[in-house]
């Protein structure tokens, strides 16, 4: 007997936040200032493109991305193309995996690594390790 799988509907609009978890230390320094909320719209298409919209709180630019998507299992895989209306190359244009879960309506980037890079870069300590991590859900 052969068995058959069908791939989830990922089209649609799906709306989330960055998510972070800073070290005690970093926490203790801030005394109580919250980081800006980061905001992500993206929206999958039925032709296996999408767009997306990031907003930070306080800040009136939008980032913009476009690209093309595939669905492996429980992995949705973008691969942007253009960036605030210009192509992309180099780091920029490397796929992202995103994990499906919660029955098909959450999907969620790991960005941990790419944090900490950019913080070492700017002079954190490489022993500082955060979790970060791009949550949407499908509305």
């Amino acid at each position: 007997m052969a068995v058959v799988a069908f791939a989830q509907d990922v089209t649609g609009l799906w709306k989330g936040n960055l998510i972070m978890e800073l070290p005690e230390s970093i926490r203790a320094q801030m005394k109580g200032n919250q980081m800006p909320k980061i905001k992500f719209e993206m929206t999958l298409r039925a032709d296996k493109t999408y767009s997306g919209v990031q907003t930070q709180e306080g800040m009136k630019q939008k980032n913009t991305v476009e690209g093309t998507y595939k669905v492996e299992g429980n992995k949705v895989i973008l691969t942007p193309k253009k960036r605030n209306g210009t192509a992309v190359k180099g780091e920029d244009a490397k796929a992202r995996v995103y994990i499906l879960g919660a029955g098909g309506k959450t999907l969620s980037l790991d960005i941990s690594e790419q944090v900490n890079a950019e913080a070492k870069k700017n002079g954190a300590p490489a022993t500082m390790k955060m979790k970060a991590r791009i949550e949407l859900k499908k509305s």
